[in-house]
């Protein structure tokens, strides 16, 4: 019998800490930020993004790193490449595969045009984010 009532407790308060603070369910608590004078709040916000820009480079990756980066090594910097929508990444070997079936491998040259993002993060966190609207093989 004691064993049930300990149960019965310990599910009771399982419960109790799922339970909300008070209010509506699922609301949010109210914000201590203002936002400045001028600006309106319920306006969306555009995404950050830098001017348009092309960036040549050596396709490179690393299968270990986070379950499996990719990048565009150009200059001192590895571009973490958002390819566009129909490119497929795989790390074993590692290959960029087209939509039209052309593949890049490690250590060949890819161009790439779009724009960097510093609105984004990345679980790689190699280096800049680079969205890209374009792709070049061997380029």
């Amino acid at each position: 019998m004691r064993s049930i009532a300990m149960v019965a407790v310990v599910v009771g308060l399982m419960l109790a800490a799922c339970g909300d603070a008070g209010g509506q369910a699922g609301a949010h608590p109210p914000s201590s930020v203002e936002p400045p004078d001028g600006v309106d709040a319920s306006e969306p916000v555009e995404p950050v993004a830098g001017e348009e820009r092309t960036v040549t480079g050596t396709f490179g990756g690393d299968a270990q790193l986070e379950g499996g980066c990719a990048w565009i090594a150009s200059g001192d910097t590895k571009w973490n490449v958002q390819y566009p929508q129909g490119y497929t990444l795989t790390f074993d070997p590692l290959r960029l595969t087209g939509p039209d079936g052309f593949v890049a491998e490690d250590g060949q040259t890819l161009t790439v045009t779009g724009r960097e993002r510093s609105d984004v993060m990345t679980t790689c966190q190699i280096g800049p984010v680079f969205e890209a609207t374009e792709v070049v093989f061997g380029a």
